[in-house]
């Protein structure tokens, strides 16, 4: 379901992502290395648990009780927010230090010793607010990614607080986005080979161009076109 073109799963490949198997991954690290990361969600669709929820890095050898303070911080205000989010249902927590570290939010989590989060959609529908018409459906989908934005905003002053552990990037970042062009943001759709942004920023991106002969992107078009939610809540 989430495999590349040489069958490696992009969410188990973090801590040996290579130009051969998993040139994706090893992308995104180069960049998280380059900017920096403050916040770093992971967006997934679950199977089988019909809820959404949350999984955090309770499990990471460097877990402490400010990034366990985050963590709640985020889930509470997006439990105030919305009836579709819900902290009762997920998946068994991981024992301390015993977090599967190939996983990116865990590995993402250790690394830049920031607020890292699993957040997790039903397939079919949330049983906490059943529609019989439509289930979980995109119209529901964008409200949740308001919402999520709202809880950013909400917190965007206290995730790097007392934290000194991380370095802070020597280059500007690739979008920044005030409090308040986060909270208009509601959905980045992604499509092969095509970015759809619209996110009310100064300057717009420009539409990535259309793949070559071979159906690649050239990889300096690629990179210009790259999107860093992560370090864009600076501000």
């Amino acid at each position: 379901l989430r495999t590349n073109a040489m069958g490696q799963d992009l969410n188990r490949a973090w801590q040996s992502a290579s130009q051969e198997q998993s040139p994706e991954v090893l992308f995104v690290q180069q960049q998280m290395e380059k900017y920096g990361v403050d916040l770093f969600l992971d967006i997934h669709g679950d199977e089988e648990i019909p809820y959404v929820f949350t999984a955090g890095c309770e499990g990471n050898p460097g877990y402490t009780p400010r990034i366990e303070a985050l963590e709640k911080h985020f889930r509470s205000h997006l439990s105030e927010l919305t009836r579709d989010f819900q902290t009762t249902h997920g998946y068994t927590r991981d024992l301390p230090g015993q977090a599967n570290m190939t996983l990116a939010c865990n590995s993402v989590g250790e690394k830049f010793d920031c607020l890292s989060l699993t957040l997790e959609m039903p397939f079919k529908d949330n049983d906490d607010a059943p529609d019989p018409r439509t289930g979980w459906s995109g119209k529901r989908s964008r409200q949740l990614g308001k919402d999520v934005l709202s809880t950013v905003a909400d917190m965007v002053n206290v995730l790097r607080r007392h934290s000194h552990a991380v370095q802070r990037p020597k280059h500007p970042a690739i979008c920044r986005l005030h409090v308040q062009s986060l909270q208009r943001l509601s959905v980045l759709t992604v499509q092969q080979h095509r970015m759809g942004l619209a996110l009310g920023v100064e300057k717009p991106l420009a539409p990535l161009p259309q793949p070559n002969d071979h159906g690649k992107q050239p990889p300096a078009l690629f990179r210009q076109h790259i999107l860093l939610i992560s370090t864009a809540i600076r501000g």
